[in-house]
C-alpha cells in the first residue's frame, strides 16, 4: 500500500496567471510549499520573477492624441505559446489579428489617461485597475461582450492593433534582455 511521506511528497498549489487558474507542483521546502522555508534556489527564482514583474512599458493607443495609454508587462512564454496554439487552430480569417489582440489583452496591466503630462488611472474611483474589460467599454460609451471586443472597440482600427502589438513585442524582447543583464550582471551570451 502506498503511504506518501508528507515531507517528500510534492504539494499541488493553486496559482493565478493571466486571469486563468493553473496548478503548480511545489516541491517540499519550496517557497510554495506550506511545509518549509525557501531554499537558496527558490529565493533566486523568486528574485528573477520579481525582476520580470517590475518591468512594464506604457504605449499610447493610436488615435487619441497621446491621451489614452496602456501600461503593459511582459507576457510569459507559456501564455504566448497558448495564444499561438489557438491561432493555429482557428478558422477565422482574422486569426492572426485576434492572436495579436489576445497578446495585448494578456499583457495589459492598466488603461491610463494622460492629464497634464502625467499618467493617471482612467477611473480613479475603481479599486482594481481598468483593463480591456466592460468597465473600459462603459467609460468609453460603447458595448462589448468580451475583452477582445473591448480592445477592438477601443483601438477602432485593426492596423493600430498590429502597430501596438509589434511595439510591445519588440519591447518584451528587450525587457527580457534587461532582466538578464540586471540579474546576472552581464548581457546574454556573456561579457562583451
Amino acid at each position: 500500500m502506498y503511504d506518501p511521506d508528507p515531507d517528500t511528497t510534492p504539494t499541488v498549489v493553486a496559482t493565478a496567471d493571466l486571469g486563468a487558474q493553473e496548478e503548480a507542483i511545489a516541491a517540499p521546502g519550496s517557497r510554495n510549499s506550506p511545509a518549509g522555508a525557501a531554499t537558496p534556489l527558490d529565493r533566486i527564482k523568486g528574485r528573477l520573477e520579481e525582476l520580470r514583474q517590475e518591468r512594464h512599458t506604457e504605449i499610447d493607443i493610436p488615435g487619441y492624441g497621446g491621451e489614452l495609454v496602456v501600461r503593459y508587462r511582459p507576457v510569459k512564454w507559456e501564455a504566448l505559446r497558448e495564444i499561438a496554439r489557438r491561432v493555429e487552430q482557428s478558422k477565422s480569417p482574422r486569426r492572426e489579428l485576434d492572436g495579436q489582440a489576445s497578446t495585448l489583452i494578456d499583457a495589459c496591466q492598466e488603461v491610463l489617461i494622460r492629464v497634464d503630462g502625467k499618467l493617471e488611472p482612467i477611473d480613479p474611483a475603481e479599486v482594481h485597475p481598468v483593463r480591456f474589460d466592460q468597465r473600459l467599454a462603459a467609460l468609453l460609451d460603447f458595448e462589448a461582450e468580451s475583452a477582445r471586443e473591448v480592445l477592438y472597440g477601443t483601438f477602432n482600427n485593426d492596423l493600430a492593433v498590429v502597430t501596438v502589438h509589434n511595439e510591445l513585442a519588440e519591447w518584451m524582447a528587450d525587457a527580457d534582455e534587461e532582466v538578464n543583464e540586471t540579474f546576472v550582471g552581464e548581457p546574454r551570451g556573456g561579457p562583451r
